[in-house]
């Protein structure tokens, strides 16, 4: 149920024809799914005296200790490919945005062919740029679904592996690792600011929400003279020199 309920709310981030309940989830019920199995906020971990135990609970210790080597191996790892996940979803981003850049300039030149010329798109191109869209974006989508699925699967690796330290009897857990809850949380959070629906919201509102957000970030009120600037498409976008480094 919750793998499903994961990829159910995961899925495609864009463009959502006909919202369901498989795509909204609560923060106390996306908490429920991510946080399966809760531990202490404790911020030092207890130094446990070896000297102090039985001999039974001196090998359980010796034993569990070695089990949470393997663990923290292997949580260092999944960080590690995050961290590398995070740089192909940027890099992926980027290409999605030259992406959109095409489909612009090609529409423009289909319909307004006149006004265009040559400026972008050279006459008799259209059809190879047409073929180009095509593969690109069924590649970035292939991209995007796979990093989702990695988010998935190491945020179910991290499950499993706080259930077997939940399951210590003497080396118990005292620092809270969340670090994988947070990855999907997010991703879910994206998805949900380009779906104004999930939450019934108009765009304006989520437009609105995501100033105020900004502003937070930069500590300041957004204006419109000093950082909106109208861009080669008629379009009022942010300065993102001054925002900074909060708008990519």
């Amino acid at each position: 149920m919750a793998k499903k309920t994961l990829r159910s709310l995961l899925k495609s981030n864009k463009n959502i024809i006909g919202i369901t309940s498989n795509d909204k989830a609560t923060p106390a019920e996306l908490s429920k799914i991510t946080d399966i199995s809760p531990q202490s906020s404790i911020s030092v971990p207890v130094v446990i005296d070896k000297i102090t135990l039985s001999e039974s609970d001196a090998n359980t210790l010796m034993s569990e200790e070695t089990q949470r080597v393997k663990i923290t191996a292997a949580r260092e790892a999944d960080v590690e490919e995050a961290y590398n996940d995070e740089m192909r979803r940027r890099e992926n981003f980027n290409e999605m945005i030259k992406l959109k850049k095409d489909i612009f300039h090609l529409k423009m030149k289909k319909e307004y062919s006149e006004f265009v010329g040559e400026r972008h798109i050279k006459d008799g191109d259209e059809s190879s740029l047409q073929a180009s869209i095509n593969s690109r974006r069924e590649l970035i989508e292939k991209t995007e679904n796979d990093l989702k699925e990695r988010s998935i699967r190491r945020l179910e690796r991290e499950q499993f592996r706080k259930q077997k330290e939940n399951s210590f009897k003497v080396n118990k857990v005292t620092v809270r690792q969340d670090f994988f809850e947070k990855e999907i949380k997010t991703s879910y959070e994206e998805k949900k600011l380009l779906n104004p629906e999930i939450e019934n919201k108009t765009p304006i509102q989520l437009q609105r929400e995501q100033i105020k957000t900004l502003e937070r970030k930069i500590q300041r009120k957004i204006t419109t003279s000093r950082d909106v600037m109208i861009n080669q498409d008629g379009e009022a976008v942010l300065i993102k020199e001054r925002m900074g480094g909060h708008v990519k």
